[in-house]
């Protein structure tokens, strides 16, 4: 009798994890960590502002992000409703740790684990496949660019040494000194490309994904093209309050908004360019 109930047992659990669709368990997962990463920067935008500025200046997230999101969940939700694996509630498990765990960035962390275990286990062109890369690409922009600015600070360096070179100006390490002598620049991790380039990315493959073309030579050449002009707006910026340190205090936020506003107006034109292209160039 008690191995029949141990039986009875094992076929149940065998048909429950069945029973539920893969598109389900991995749209609520993906909704549910997407929502928890975004939180807290929503939160603080509040704070820091009132609920009016916020909501212009979308909650702190580059309007990207916010379509990126909608997109990788989409994506999902769309997939064909077929059984869960068995091994995906594992996955899902592990994911929903990082969710609840009180460090912010680990959501972003456990996302990258659930998009790298979708393209692994995802056939090609599917909406599950799209909705990994999506996935993926969304977390380099909310997470890694920062690990990578955190782990390469020479990266700031860098940025200083091309803004220095170009105005003639003295520069040790991030540092630049104002071409009047006024004081000195300070390129610190918000002043740097990185996050816009990763936003480069992620807009491209958001519109190479309509394309159905994401990994191709040409296409890889609209994505670099992107990201050279996110660091050509961000050095030309720097580049003036280097030139003016008197005026730095007035052209300092000026300078912040013109330059957001222009990255994103090429990194969309040059990526729906690129993604026209592709299309048409499809077989």
């Amino acid at each position: 009798m008690a191995h029949s109930s141990a039986t009875s047992s094992a076929v149940a659990s065998r048909g429950y994890w069945r029973a539920v669709p893969r598109c389900d368990l991995f749209t609520g997962l993906v909704a549910l960590g997407i929502l928890n990463g975004l939180t807290g920067q929503a939160i603080t935008a509040i704070q820091d502002g009132g609920l009016v500025s916020a909501v212009l200046s979308t909650f702190g997230v580059s309007v990207i992000v916010w379509c990126a999101a909608v997109l990788a969940i989409s994506s999902f939700a769309r997939a064909p409703r077929e059984p869960a694996h068995r091994i995906d509630f594992p996955v899902a498990a592990v994911a929903v740790a990082c969710f609840l765990a009180p460090v912010a960035k680990l959501s972003w962390v456990g996302l990258t684990g659930v998009a790298i275990y979708a393209l692994c286990t995802s056939p090609r062109r599917s909406d599950f496949r799209r909705g990994g890369w999506i996935l993926l690409a969304l977390t380099i922009a909310m997470c890694w660019a920062g690990v990578g600015l955190t782990a390469f600070p020479s990266i700031l360096d860098a940025e200083a040494m091309l803004a220095s070179w170009l105005t003639a100006t003295a520069r040790v390490g991030n540092v630049i000194q104002f071409a009047d002598g006024w004081g000195f620049l300070v390129v610190e991790r918000n002043c740097s490309a990185l996050q816009n380039i990763a936003l480069a990315v992620l807009c491209w493959v958001l519109f190479a994904r309509s394309a159905d073309r994401l990994w191709t030579l040409r296409g890889a050449g609209w994505c670099l093209l992107a990201c050279a002009a996110t660091i050509l707006i961000n050095t030309l910026r720097l580049c003036l309050l280097a030139l003016q340190g008197a005026e730095f205090d007035r052209l300092h936020d000026t300078a912040a908004t013109v330059t957001g506003w222009s990255t994103l107006a090429a990194i969309v034109g040059i990526c729906w360019l690129g993604a026209r292209h592709e299309r048409i160039a499809r077989p």
